[in-house]
């Protein structure tokens, strides 16, 4: 009787420590998921597959700053154009 009782607690045990470990793992994904709405912003790096030229990088950076909900962090071209670089082997 002693030995069925203690296997009792022990799955009990088992599974309240199991359903806990569960909640616990569905709490941190709740809380920790991204969440997506109008006020997000996203930081991107443009790597091009070619060398391209100072005329080049002012028409990208031109296209870039017409794209609705695009924001530069620099305010002058010449600031933006040294990152629109071919990608480094």
């Amino acid at each position: 009787m002693k030995k069925r009782t203690w296997k009792r607690i022990a799955l009990a045990a088992l599974g309240v420590f199991v359903l806990g470990v569960v909640v616990l793992a569905v709490h941190i994904y709740v809380v920790t998921r991204p969440r997506v709405d109008s006020d997000t912003r996203v930081m991107v790096r443009i790597d091009l597959r070619k060398d391209i030229g100072q005329a080049e990088a002012d028409t990208i950076t031109a296209w870039l700053y017409q794209q609705k909900g695009s924001t530069m962090f620099w305010s002058t071209l010449s600031l933006i154009s040294p990152y629109l670089r071919s990608r480094p082997s």
